[in-house]
C-alpha cells in the first residue's frame, strides 16, 4: 500500500487501478490539477475529464489523507518553457513537503 500518491497526470491517478493502491487514512497525494486529455477521449463521448470529480475521486480514496494541489504543468512551462519538466517538478515539491523518505542531502 502507497504512502504517497504522485498524480502527475489526475487522470490516470484518479482511475481505479491507481486508487487501489492508496492506504485510507495514511496515504497523502500530490495532485498536478492542470488535466489534459487522454486518447480515451476520442472513444468515450462521456468521459468527465473535470477537475473537481477527478480530485474528488482521489480524496475520496485516501479518507483523510493529506492532500496537495499543484499547477505543476503549468508551472513547470512558466519556469522552463516545456512541460516535459512537469514530473521532475512533482517529485521536488513532494521532496519539499516531506512526503518521500529521502533527505535533501
Amino acid at each position: 500500500m502507497a504512502d504517497l500518491l504522485l498524480a502527475c497526470d489526475l487522470i490516470v491517478g484518479a482511475g481505479p487501478a491507481v486508487l487501489q493502491t492508496v492506504r485510507p487514512g495514511h496515504t497523502a497525494a500530490v495532485l498536478n490539477t492542470d488535466v489534459a486529455p487522454t486518447g480515451e477521449f476520442q472513444s468515450n463521448k462521456f468521459l468527465d475529464l473535470g477537475e473537481a470529480q477527478l480530485r474528488q475521486a482521489i480524496i475520496d480514496a485516501l479518507d483523510s489523507g493529506p492532500v496537495f494541489d499543484i499547477h505543476a504543468s503549468k508551472l513547470a512551462t512558466d519556469l522552463t518553457g516545456d512541460s516535459i519538466g512537469t514530473n521532475i517538478l512533482m517529485l521536488g515539491y513532494a521532496t519539499q513537503k516531506g512526503l518521500l523518505p529521502l533527505s535533501l542531502a
